[in-house]
């Protein structure tokens, strides 16, 4: 079994980052991979990272807020679940 995570650009309709690993791998392990692709194509000002409440953590805050100077975070309920926007504004 395994454990896939993709980064897709809505705006331009391409997958940015994908993964394939380890059934018992961290979410939030290959989130940090993909926003640092993201770094690594020149991609990461000014985006939106949209999470899903699986993601959110004090841990994944803190790697957002150190990393890349997170300025803005909005929690919604979107069908009554919690979905996590973030703004990496440099």
């Amino acid at each position: 079994m395994g454990l896939g995570s993709v980064m897709y650009d809505i705006s331009q309709d391409y997958v940015v980052d994908a993964t394939l690993e380890y059934v018992y791998s961290s979410e939030r392990d290959l989130a940090r991979k993909h926003i640092s692709k993201l770094e690594s194509l020149d991609l990461i000002e000014n985006s939106l990272i949209i999470f899903d409440r699986g993601y959110f953590s004090t841990d994944m805050f803190n790697f957002l807020v150190d990393a890349y100077r997170t300025l803005y975070d909005v929690r919604k309920k979107l069908d009554g679940c919690p979905v996590f926007f973030y703004t990496i504004l440099r």
